[in-house]
C-alpha cells in the first residue's frame, strides 16, 4: 500500500531494492507532508531500521501510467521530490526509472534538467513505450512482485 513500495531486488548491483512509485496516487491536493511521509517511510525502512546490513541505495521506478496533468500534478510535491533526489539523500538513488510518462513530462524534464546536479540528471533514466516490460523484466530479480501490467504477460493479472 501508499505511495511506494518495494517490489523487488535487482541480481547485479549487490542487490539493490527496487522501489515503485505509482505516481497517480499523489492527487493535485495532496500536501507535501503526505508525500514525505511514504518517501521517508521508505528510506527509514530500507536504510536504517531493522537488523543489518542495509543497501547503501535502490532503482527506484516511477510509474506514471494512471497519472494526468490535472488530476496529479501537484507543483509542491515535484519540487520535493527534486530536492530530495538532489540535494537530501542523492546517495540512496543508484537510478530512476520513468516509465509509463506522457510526452509532457518528458519536455518538462527538457526544460528542468539544466538546473539539476550533472551527478543526479545521469540517474534519470526514460524508458520509452513498448520497452517497460522488457525493463522491468530485467530490473527485478522476482518479476511476480511487480503490479501485473508490468510484468510483459499476456492476459493481465491474477
Amino acid at each position: 500500500g501508499g505511495l511506494f513500495r518495494v517490489v523487488g531486488t535487482r541480481s547485479r548491483d549487490a542487490g539493490l531494492p527496487v522501489v515503485y512509485f505509482d505516481a497517480a496516487g499523489v492527487v493535485r491536493g495532496a500536501s507535501v507532508a503526505e508525500y514525505q511521509r511514504g518517501s521517508f517511510g521508505v528510506f527509514e525502512g530500507l536504510f536504517f531500521e531493522g537488523p543489518g546490513p542495509h543497501p547503501h541505495a535502490a532503482e527506484w521506478v516511477f510509474d506514471f501510467g494512471r497519472w494526468t496533468l490535472m488530476g496529479h500534478f501537484n507543483p509542491a510535491v515535484a519540487r520535493e521530490m527534486v530536492s530530495q533526489v538532489q540535494d537530501c539523500f542523492p546517495e540512496t538513488i543508484h537510478r530512476v526509472f520513468f516509465i509509463n510518462y506522457p510526452a509532457s513530462l518528458k519536455v518538462a524534464w527538457k526544460v528542468v534538467s539544466p538546473l539539476v546536479s550533472k551527478r543526479t540528471a545521469l540517474k534519470m533514466h526514460w524508458v520509452e513505450s513498448g520497452k517497460v516490460a522488457g525493463a522491468m523484466r530485467e530490473l527485478v530479480v522476482d518479476v511476480d512482485a511487480l503490479p501485473w501490467e508490468l510484468r510483459g504477460e499476456e492476459g493481465g493479472g491474477e
